[in-house]
């Protein structure tokens, strides 16, 4: 292949002795369709509670205060 980078000097020497994940190994057969996997604790999408959650995110963020609690990514206050 014309114009390849000789990758070797790029990455550190401990580079050679990283391993495959065996989780995305593992969640690699999650496009299969002809089996279930439980390894990669992903469910199925249609057992979520989807009025359920809309019903309780609704609630949630009609109420400011709750609103702006619920929606803070930081523990610093304004």
């Amino acid at each position: 292949m014309p114009d390849q980078l000789p990758w070797e000097p790029v990455f550190a020497q401990r580079a050679d002795r990283f391993a495959g994940s065996e989780i995305r190994e593992l969640l690699k057969l999650l496009g299969r369709g002809n089996i279930i996997s439980f390894a990669g604790g992903i469910p199925d999408p249609e057992l979520f509670a989807h009025e359920a959650i809309r019903s309780a995110a609704d609630t949630l963020l009609a109420d400011p205060m709750q609103r702006q609690l619920a929606l803070q990514t930081s523990t610093g206050k304004r």
